[in-house]
């Protein structure tokens, strides 16, 4: 299998371009403490958001696609084992104003394609009801 990892794709005629790196990658771990405070803003503060650290945890996260335009990180995600054949989607998140363009689809289409190239089959998914314009674009 070719190696994946730190790959670089751009979509013909568009400026973002789409790096496979993986979990440690210091612009993925910056976006994901952007994503946490996103998150902590829909449940009305870091008050309503004890509880939620489990989720925001990196480990074991050692495939993800951060999207960038130009050099600047503008979205990400990654997966991580779950079981024989079945991977979970991770910290899916795209800066505010590059939402509504197809970045998202972009890299869950990446993250898709890697981990078929690493043999998963299945991909799980969770989410919440507060993030229903990514429940939309799961869907």
């Amino acid at each position: 299998m070719p190696d994946i990892k730190n790959s670089s794709v751009r979509e013909e005629g568009s400026p973002i371009n789409y790096v496979c790196t993986d979990g440690d990658h210091p612009d993925f771990v910056d976006l994901c403490i952007e994503l946490n405070g996103f998150l902590s803003q829909l449940v009305g503060g870091w008050q309503n958001w004890q509880g939620n650290h489990l989720f925001t945890q990196l480990d074991g996260i050692n495939d993800v696609i951060i999207a960038y335009d130009g050099t600047q990180p503008i979205g990400c995600g990654g997966f991580k084992h779950y079981d024989d054949g079945r991977a979970e989607i991770k910290r899916v998140f795209v800066r505010e104003d590059y939402r509504n363009k197809g970045i998202a689809r972009m890299i869950m289409e990446r993250l898709a394609m890697v981990a078929r190239a690493k043999d998963y089959h299945h991909l799980i998914l969770e989410t919440g009801e507060l993030l229903a314009e990514a429940m939309k674009m799961y869907h």
